[in-house]
């Protein structure tokens, strides 16, 4: 994460744009999008370059050192290389798995190669470029194969039953029924624990929705706009 990262979403996130909590949140974000591009382009724009270049100095001051290895001075430029590469080849490897949207590889399991390749995959399995319909026959155009789809689905759904025999109560009554504290807790108001519980379940290493924010980010600035967020998320729960 780039050092400067909070201030500037703490700058651009004080901006107070009027409507419902929904409206404020999805507005902020907006706004920020951009500085966030920006951000990303200076700090980690070329990643494999800067990565490779780290770890190119690192090795030529281990080599330094082998040949003086008691020399202090060289002994501190090492340890201070060793974070910086290790600081960029992290951000490499993470950019790669949101990219590739693969969670199961470890820190030090990096293989630039193999993230591309499965990125190329993923790209490849989510084109359909043809399908078949109902009658069998193969679709290859793409307005077409979303009708078909469309159809499908419909097909599935049905037509609506005007006239439909009611439920029996005593039937209901003689099996299972929740019970009158059970009823309470279900309709008890969200809480601001459950909001952020939901967000710290899902993986920071999911890549982002169609908005482009995954929720890493919302993680990492959870002080600056969790408070936005859980208002809106009640909101949209109350509404």
């Amino acid at each position: 994460m780039a050092t400067d990262f909070k201030e500037k979403i703490r700058a651009e996130w004080k901006a107070e744009k009027k409507g419902t909590k929904m409206y404020e949140l999805v507005g902020k974000l907006h706004r920020i999008k951009h500085t966030l591009q920006q951000l990303n382009k200076d700090k980690f724009n070329e990643l494999e370059r800067k990565a490779d270049e780290a770890m190119m100095r690192l090795q030529k001051c281990q080599g330094n050192i082998q040949k003086d290895p008691y020399n202090t001075v060289l002994i501190e430029e090492e340890k201070e290389l060793s974070q910086e590469c290790s600081s960029w080849c992290k951000a490499r490897e993470q950019y790669l798995r949101q990219k590739s949207k693969i969670q199961w590889l470890k820190q030090g399991d990096m293989n630039t190669k193999f993230f591309h390749s499965m990125m190329k995959a993923r790209r490849n399995s989510n084109r359909i470029l043809a399908i078949d319909n109902t009658t069998g026959q193969q679709v290859t155009d793409l307005e077409e194969i979303a009708k078909t789809f469309i159809a499908f689905y419909e097909g599935l759904l049905g037509t609506k039953q005007h006239e439909r025999d009611q439920v029996c109560s005593q039937l209901v009554r003689q099996g299972p029924t929740v019970s009158e504290s059970h009823s309470t807790m279900l309709i008890e108001d969200f809480i601001e624990k459950e909001v952020k519980a939901a967000l710290w379940a899902i993986n920071g290493d999911k890549a982002p929705g169609p908005d482009g924010f995954g929720s890493q980010f919302f993680k990492d600035g959870w002080e600056i706009v969790g408070m936005d967020v859980v208002d809106a998320v009640m909101e949209f729960l109350k509404n």
